[in-house]
């Protein structure tokens, strides 16, 4: 039986095969790597707003970030900073775990949601499941990795 609840502190180390798995899907190909252990330092400030998707001890997924106030208003924002479900179990758990932030963040009064999907083969079906939520795009960035001109 899988549980999704609110993410504490314990559950840290239980991300590290999640981590993992979603550097070597989402990053990889940039040629970005993620340090778990920083990784895992960093996530520490996110517990207040995280959810995570249980099956016993092992973790399936989790969704993380912060609230900050919208820079021109008093408006609060959760902006995502990661939200990854293990392959395997991506069907439904998803979006257990947005419907959890989003509940949460309602119980704060947090009115918005800032959430972001990698760039990649299968951008179209985030696109769209988020666009299906009532998700609508803001805002694009581009990646390039630097390298020095030959002078």
């Amino acid at each position: 039986m899988i549980e999704i609840r609110h993410g504490e502190k314990e559950d840290i180390l239980k991300a590290i095969p999640l981590v993992d798995e979603f550097s070597k899907e989402s990053f990889e190909e940039y040629g970005l790597v993620i340090n778990p252990e920083m990784a895992l330092k960093h996530f520490e400030k996110f517990v207040d707003y995280s959810a995570v998707a249980m099956d016993g001890d092992k973790m399936l997924g989790l969704i993380a970030g912060q609230v900050k106030p919208f820079e021109c208003s008093e408006q609060d924002i959760f902006h995502e900073q990661i939200w990854f479900v293990t392959k395997e179990k991506r069907s439904g758990v998803g979006k257990d775990l947005l419907n959890f932030m989003e509940q949460l963040c309602l119980d704060d009064g947090v009115s918005f949601m800032s959430m972001g999907h990698m760039v990649n083969d299968r951008s179209h079906i985030m696109d769209r499941f988020l666009r299906s939520l009532g998700y609508k795009p803001l805002e694009v960035h581009y990646f390039k990795k630097l390298k020095r001109r030959e002078q």
